[in-house]
């Protein structure tokens, strides 16, 4: 390296090289660095004796893989493929290789199959490439596999040959497909178990974790609501079969009274009990869950008094406990000291593909001042459309008084006389009907299956009970998550938040009804919380129907 002529080095200077790394590490790895004059005169050494970089052996990628054989599913017992190919020899003796899976996956103590089909195959002239699999006692979701000496001088693992063996593990009960798991895989020589030879990373195979979901009507801390669940499972559930719900610790389930179980498209025979932080379902003889298949229901559930945090789980199980297929990583729901109640949407058709008019209701806890910004936020199922998107994608506005109509129901205030106003068109401010003063749209369709509304204020006059009605468009199926959910802000700070079951869908192309009237909803199509005070109304007049003529006798 020369430098450049007149140059002073009197301070540290460094220099960046490029260097091919030998196919293995030298005997001697010792550099030698030497400074000298222009008549090759040696100014400065260190002696030959700085210590290089360790080198690490590397497995190819494209010969290298981890697959499962038998099951995708969590916490059941598999066989998996292991196939390396190094790209640099692993001689020595005591050769060991370490397979380190994710966090979860259990490796037996003896992880070694009867017939682990090795790769390349053994015969009269080829001994087999490992002879022993065991688990790391301290971590069983370690294996160490015992590579056999050939020769006097030890084993050997040859670069550029694939070598493979099944191996026995344990699913994970968990899969964080946001984080994907990887697998780690070390090689050790000559009794070293600090320094490995060659190192490599592979990403997990994916588990097939119970798609679950759940969220309280009313998350408010220490408060009863209705739980809705969703499950989709990717296995039949049989009859007699059992969907097991754990909450986590603070909550108590309880489903045992039918106003407080609401089956939903479960089979008519479903059943559930509760206790604690536990419930059970039961399917009838005659009932049974299809794999692929949406099922939503709801339980009574009481939030703790103080937030908690953990996931819940759920399992699908055989009435004799065979495990079907499970998940402990259902994620939980904030609670907070304030929340919307009531929240109930009702539509005038639950015909797919089809264009209606919901009633939203709710009661909300906060009182919301105009020297707040004030926003509220309804959120529809998957696969709903609100129809004053294609108006504001036209028009690049939303007029409020067309999108947003009156509530029309008994005790409950319209939400239309306390939506803001638009900025005055004498005002420099003004931009359209739709705009307000500050330049926010009070009736914002732009994101697909969300209706966001600018409020001026509320008051205690009206206890916090609103209503409205909006027209939407229905999919063409149910959603799996068939829930809707409102959020109100201020200040663009969540202050509230409240959920409700969505109404069920009937194929348009089978079905003749009369769409020409928007007047509100009949009971086939209101949402579960309706039906209940529906259910609870009816309660009321048998018993007075009852007394009355108990009177009259």
């Amino acid at each position: 390296i020369n430098v450049s002529s007149g140059e002073t080095l009197s301070k540290a200077f460094s220099l960046i090289l490029t260097v091919s790394n030998p196919v293995k590490s030298p005997s001697v790895n010792l550099w030698r660095t030497m400074l000298v004059d222009p008549d090759r005169v040696p100014l400065y050494t260190n002696d030959g004796n700085w210590g290089g970089f360790q080198l690490r052996g590397a497995f190819s990628s494209s010969g290298t893989s981890i697959k499962s054989l038998v099951t995708n599913f969590p916490s059941e017992a598999n066989v998996i493929r292991l196939s390396i190919q190094l790209t640099s020899d692993l001689s020595g003796a005591s050769l060991k290789m370490r397979v380190v899976a994710p966090s979860g996956f259990v490796f037996g103590s003896d992880c070694f199959p009867e017939h682990p089909n090795l790769e390349p195959a053994t015969n009269l002239t080829v001994s087999a490439w490992v002879s022993a699999c065991a688990h790391n006692t301290l971590s069983t979701n370690e294996a160490v596999l015992t590579i056999p000496d050939i020769s006097t001088s030890g084993g050997l693992l040859s670069r550029g040959v694939t070598y493979a063996t099944n191996l026995i593990v344990t699913n994970a009960g968990n899969f964080n497909s946001s984080n994907w798991p990887l697998w780690q895989i070390y090689t050790f020589k000559n009794n070293d178990n600090s320094n490995y030879v060659h190192y490599t990373t592979l990403q997990s195979y994916k588990l097939e974790v119970l798609w679950a979901k759940v969220t309280p009507e009313v998350p408010r801390l220490s408060t009863s609501s209705q739980l809705i669940v969703s499950v989709k499972p990717l296995r039949d559930l049989g009859p007699y079969g059992q969907v097991l719900l754990t909450a986590p610790s603070g909550y108590t389930l309880f489903c045992r009274l039918r106003p407080f179980f609401e089956r939903g498209n479960l089979p008519g025979g479903a059943s559930c009990s509760g206790a604690n932080n536990f419930a059970i379902v039961q399917l009838s003889g005659s009932d049974s869950l299809s794999r692929g298949t949406s099922y939503q229901f709801t339980l009574r559930v009481t939030a703790p008094a103080a937030s908690t945090t953990g996931f819940w789980s759920m399992t699908l199980q055989t009435q004799e406990r065979v495990l079907i297929q499970e998940t402990s990583q259902v994620d939980g729901h904030t609670l907070t000291e304030t929340a919307i109640s009531r929240f109930a949407v009702a539509a005038t058709s639950s015909l797919t593909n089809t264009e209606t008019y919901l009633r939203i209701q709710f009661k909300l806890d906060s009182v919301y001042g105009r020297a707040s910004a004030n926003r509220f936020v309804l959120t529809a199922p998957e696969g709903y459309t609100f129809s004053c998107a294609a108006t504001q994608a036209r028009n690049g506005y939303v007029l409020p008084s067309s999108a947003i109509l009156e509530g029309s129901l008994d005790e409950f205030t319209d939400l239309t006389t306390v939506l803001e106003y638009a900025a005055d068109s004498a005002l420099d401010s003004y931009v359209n009907d739709g705009t307000t003063e500050d330049g926010r749209a009070i009736v914002d369709c732009s994101v697909e299956g969300v209706l966001s509304l600018v409020v001026d204020y509320t008051d205690l006059t009206t206890l916090g009970r609103y209503a409205f009605r909006v027209q939407v468009v229905n999919p063409d199926s149910d959603p799996s998550w068939n829930v809707w959910t409102l959020t109100t802000y201020t200040d663009s700070k969540l202050v509230e938040h409240g959920a409700a079951s969505g109404y069920t869908l009937e194929d348009s192309t089978s079905t003749v009804t009369d769409e020409s009237s928007s007047e509100l909803p009949t009971i086939a199509t209101v949402s579960r919380a309706q039906r209940i005070h529906l259910g609870y109304l009816a309660v009321l007049l048998a018993a007075g129907t009852s007394l009355l003529l108990c009177l009259h006798r």
